[in-house]
């Protein structure tokens, strides 16, 4: 076995380029094998839910590391560890990555960005890097930090469709009656760019809170006869599990993930960083693609609750 500081000097030699060409290449497979396997846990109507969200992954407080990272929640850079942010486009059902950007945390490195203006521009660089994900046979869910009229105009004209939470502040304005199923189609407006959605409003209560929460989502799919509120609403939902849940398994594989703890990558550089990066994303998609690949076989149980019920 190569020593540390042999096996350090390769990996410089060697760069992110060759993991994160790898990375891209299985992303591509896992892409293809979901549109060619009905996997759905989970359907809104003809369309696969799909999420979008960030995450911080900590890495080792050097120069070169915070200068190019930084970090998030501090304005003035003194968090004890520089964060890679990275957004990761997911498979509802599956919990499958089927692509991945990253970049600074969102403070120093960033310009002053903070989580939503961050989030933001890696949403347009997956746009960008990875159009092919945006398919029309694809609804992205996502949470109250991507809204902006010429961001959703972007990824409407790939052909695909969105279902997001908008923050109270955002205007929506009302172009029309109710329609039966009690949501209506509004306009938003932004960057001189006007859309019109169709907006569903609900109320979830939550255990111990004085008052309902109102929920406010926004979508492209204006037939609400296709696309009944209800299932819209009901699809929401899958924005956590398909993103946060996502997110918190793959972390869990890394030594030292849980809060405060320590650095969660190892390398002192930003290139091997992303080579790192590049390297769990895919030992956690090799892992899932088995996990589906065992499944597909399984044989359904003989007796029990779920005798008979496919696997």
């Amino acid at each position: 076995l190569p020593t540390p500081t042999v096996m350090s000097a390769w990996r410089e030699a060697i760069g992110p380029g060759p993991l994160e060409e790898l990375r891209d290449l299985l992303l591509a497979a896992i892409g293809a094998a979901h549109q060619a396997c009905d996997y759905r846990a989970v359907q809104v109507c003809d369309l696969d839910a799909c999420s979008i969200d960030g995450s911080l992954t900590r890495v080792p407080d050097t120069p070169a590391n915070r200068e190019a990272f930084g970090s998030s929640g501090t304005a003035d850079d003194s968090s004890p560890y520089p964060q890679l942010r990275e957004l990761r486009l997911s498979n509802a059902s599956t919990r499958a990555t089927l692509a991945v950007v990253s970049g600074p945390s969102g403070a120093a490195a960033g310009g002053g960005r903070e989580k939503g203006e961050a989030e933001q521009a890696l949403l347009d660089k997956a746009l960008k890097d990875y159009p092919g994900v945006f398919t029309p046979q694809r609804l992205w869910i996502m949470d109250r930090n991507f809204p902006g009229a010429p961001r959703i105009q972007r990824m409407l004209a790939t052909g695909t469709h969105v279902l997001i939470r908008v923050k109270s502040d955002i205007p929506l304005h009302r172009t029309g009656e109710f329609l039966p199923d009690g949501s209506y189609r509004a306009s938003i407006s932004g960057g001189g760019v006007t859309l019109t959605v169709r907006a569903i409003e609900y109320t979830v209560s939550v255990a111990g809170a004085d008052a309902p929460e109102l929920f406010a989502l926004i979508t492209d799919l204006l037939d609400q006869e296709t696309y009944p509120a209800e299932v819209l609403a009901a699809a929401y939902h899958w924005r956590w599990i398909g993103s946060e849940t996502c997110l918190k398994e793959a972390k869990s594989a890394i030594n030292g993930a849980g809060p405060s703890t320590g650095a969660m990558l190892r390398s002192a550089s930003p290139a091997l960083i992303a080579q790192e990066h590049a390297a769990w994303i895919i030992a956690v998609e090799l892992a899932r693609a088995t996990a589906r690949a065992a499944a597909a076989i399984a044989i359904p149980a003989g007796k029990g609750k779920r005798a008979g019920q496919p696997v």
